[in-house]
């Protein structure tokens, strides 16, 4: 992997968006994600090994998020094919492929591709750019998912262009990124006295709060459906739990974190998720929305 250049996070024309200047390259990027990014992720990344905490980390992704985004889906109509971009090692395919829909992922990382179809998920090698450009699979998918993606691309607008090819009339996006330069956030950075520790360079290239992410897909012309949240760990920093400086203490926080997600229930976790999205609060925003 060749030296990481000189970053710095700047406003953008759009309210709540930031990004690095100068943005990363495409080969560079490329050359990150395809290699280094899951390689460097693989000897910590929970979804390879199977030990207790794995899998109950599994079954709180299949039982919380994953289980809310198909609830959501089939309130809004979604059709049956799903496309996540972005897939990783497929967990969300494979939910998705659980409930039954046509469920397919794409991502650049070969060994993460390899992972996900040795465990039977549907995954292509690909970037999105000649995915997306190739006639054959324009109009292919009724909803297309990106969960945590939208921050590592250096032109996100390219992205939602290449969507809308691959979406069939009447289709769905599901966008979910972290809410970045949130109130709450700036809150708990001085709680700690910490520099802000979301800031990963060079992987993350845009920077959004929930708010900024519904005014890029509104200049995009993009209509949001529905807004919704994740758990705002923040509050643990505000409470005294210092996670961005204490693994252990990160470990405990999430731990917590599961099992309140998944006792509070599927109607009850919604609703919560919810209205932490109407006040710009949630550690990630998720937005679901179509093309205009």
């Amino acid at each position: 992997m060749s030296e990481t250049p000189k970053f710095k996070v700047a406003d953008t024309p759009i309210p709540g968006v930031r990004r690095l200047e100068p943005a990363p390259s495409k080969a560079y990027l490329h050359e990150f994600y395809a290699s280094t990014y899951y390689e460097a992720l693989a000897p910590d990344d929970r979804r390879l090994n199977a030990d207790p905490d794995a899998v109950e980390e599994m079954r709180w992704l299949r039982e919380s998020e994953h289980a809310d985004i198909i609830t959501t889906l089939r309130e809004l109509g979604a059709g049956p094919r799903t496309l996540d971009i972005g897939c990783g090692l497929g967990e969300l395919v494979a939910s998705l492929a659980a409930a039954g829909f046509d469920a397919r992922g794409i991502d650049p990382s070969t060994m993460a591709v390899r992972h996900g179809r040795e465990l039977g998920r549907n995954l292509i090698e690909s970037d999105l750019e000649p995915y997306a450009d190739d006639k054959a699979n324009h109009g292919s998918a009724d909803v297309v998912t990106l969960s945590n993606v939208l921050e590592h691309i250096p032109h996100p607008a390219e992205v939602l262009k290449r969507m809308r090819n691959l979406l069939a009339p009447g289709g769905l996006v599901m966008i979910r990124v972290p809410n970045d330069f949130s109130a709450v956030q700036e809150q708990a950075r001085a709680a700690v006295d910490q520099k802000p520790w979301w800031v990963a360079i060079p992987d993350h290239v845009n920077y959004f709060t929930a708010e900024g992410l519904e005014n890029f897909l509104t200049a995009e012309r993009f209509e949001v459906l529905r807004r919704t949240a994740d758990f705002p760990l923040e509050l643990f920093l505000l409470m005294g739990e210092d996670y961005t400086r204490d693994r252990a203490t990160g470990k405990s926080c999430h731990q917590r974190r599961r099992r309140l997600e998944l006792a509070m229930g599927q109607e009850l976790r919604m609703k919560f998720n919810r209205a932490m999205a109407g006040i710009g609060m949630g550690r990630n925003t998720i937005v679901f929305a179509r093309p205009l």
